[in-house]
């Protein structure tokens, strides 16, 4: 059989021990990735009365790399560059406000022996809660789902069919039962925001409800939609207003 690049590669760094002092880190990276196999999810996600989803624990996949990594001389360490807070319009049983944090994240890769040798990793991440545990959820999910990717880690699951499949019973679209909804909820974007009416939808789309565009927001969610636009409203007056 003839030999590929990556083979020849793996067959460099000494396939049965660590990489030597001398090996890159996209060398080491492609140890690792050597030694990594399947990895089953782990926990029960709750989409907060939507159903639920499988997932991988952030404990169990830096139970699973660390100790590939620690051999391979990689380290890493994650640096929040940017966040916003922002009210959901839902809470709790208990009335408790829920807030989701929106952060955007580096994770860094860095040769021990080599510290200009690195890579930059940008990711974002998104985690509702309704106390102080929301920007410690979305560091957890950024460097899960880094490591994940850069490792090329397989979880047995396609994480992209998860809405479709998961939570089909519930994600009938607007457009597909009233179109007067879509117009109701338009009109109130732009009562709030004018011009940003259009830009502040697709927000609203992605990040509260994980969609492409507002016409893919679940009719039962409409409601909850039109009440997250006028929170977002009210909270960007009131920022205006303290400057």
């Amino acid at each position: 059989m003839e030999m590929t690049e990556e083979n020849e590669v793996l067959k460099e760094l000494n396939i049965d021990g660590p990489p030597s002092k001398e090996a890159t880190l996209a060398e080491r990276i492609l140890w690792v990735r050597d030694r990594v196999t399947t990895l089953g999810k782990d926990s029960n996600v709750s989409t907060g009365g939507h159903g639920s989803y499988r997932a991988i624990s952030h404990d169990k996949v830096t139970a699973f790399i660390r100790p590939k990594m620690v051999q391979a001389g990689i380290f890493h360490y994650i640096v929040a560059v940017d966040s916003t807070d922002s009210e959901t319009g839902s809470s709790t049983a208990a009335g408790k406000k829920i807030v989701q944090h929106q952060g955007k994240f580096v994770v860094r890769f860095l040769n021990m022996h080599d510290r200009a040798d690195f890579i930059d990793v940008p990711q974002y991440a998104y985690a509702d809660d309704f106390g102080d545990k929301a920007p410690g959820k979305a560091t957890s999910y950024a460097m899960k789902y880094v490591l994940l990717k850069m490792f090329m880690v397989e979880t047995g699951e396609e994480d992209e069919q998860r809405t479709e499949a998961d939570t089909a019973t519930d994600r009938t679209s607007i457009l597909m039962d009233d179109e007067k909804m879509l117009t109701d909820l338009y009109a109130v974007a732009e009562e709030c925001f004018g011009d940003d009416a259009s830009d502040m939808l697709k927000q609203l789309s992605e990040r509260r409800f994980y969609v492409e565009n507002y016409g893919q927001i679940p009719q039962v969610r409409f409601a909850d939609a039109i009440r997250s636009l006028r929170v977002k409203a009210a909270s960007m007056s009131k920022e205006k207003g303290d400057e």
